[in-house]
């Protein structure tokens, strides 16, 4: 059998198949595509820090985002922060309110920076002079005052409530008593949460014994 490849062979397969393998080579470029992005390691919520821009403000200049992630690289955040985020609510203009709504509600944002400045929304006429009824942060505070509701330490099960709760089981004798910190409980739950969420940088037991230490330091 003659399967020898010459050029009249490879012309006539290449005239007559070009969009099989046209089509075979994309196919395969998907089904890559496919797996490297199903497969990607992705950053959790926890390792975000995001921060919003109330859009009365100005935009986030990039000094602010300098400084940001200058946090994650001397210590500032929690280890497990690993990066950045900033969502400026400036840019999308009258559907504000419609994205904040959707972040909060979601719980994305660990930080809003909001102005006192006055809020058009609330603007009225008398005596042919323009006058505000609130600025922009009452605005936002009496709109999403079961979030601040939520803020009241004294509020069961309440957000700084659970917070206050959570601090407590780190220490031995509450949480203002910073000389009863836990330091053998902080590293066995740094262990077990390292391995619960696959932390890529703490797979080996050298790795955790590091992580632990570090942890030691700075919780």
């Amino acid at each position: 059998m003659d399967a020898k490849i010459t050029k009249t062979r490879l012309a006539r397969m290449l005239s007559y198949d070009w969009l099989k393998i046209v089509g075979l080579a994309l196919a395969l470029i998907l089904i890559w595509n496919l797996l490297f992005t199903m497969t990607a390691t992705r950053v959790r919520p926890s390792q975000q820090f995001t921060v919003f821009n109330h859009y009365g403000n100005a935009t986030l200049t990039d000094p602010f985002y300098d400084d940001i992630n200058a946090c994650i690289q001397d210590g500032t955040f929690s280890y497990e922060v690993i990066e950045s985020t900033t969502n400026d609510l400036t840019t999308a203009k009258e559907y504000a309110h419609t994205l904040a709504d959707a972040r909060l509600q979601t719980d994305e944002a660990d930080v809003m920076f909001i102005p006192k400045l006055p809020d058009p929304s609330s603007a009225y006429e008398e005596n042919g002079e323009t006058k505000y009824a609130s600025d922009y942060l009452q605005s936002f505070l009496y709109g999403y005052r079961f979030y601040i509701e939520d803020l009241d330490p004294e509020k069961e099960n309440g957000y700084l409530y659970d917070l206050k709760a959570y601090l407590n089981g780190y220490y031995t004798d509450g949480y203002e008593n910073a000389e009863s910190l836990d330091e053998d409980k902080i590293a066995n739950d740094f262990r077990a949460r390292a391995k619960k969420n696959g932390d890529k940088r703490f797979k080996t037991e050298e790795q955790l014994t590091n992580g632990a230490k570090k942890r030691r330091r700075t919780d």
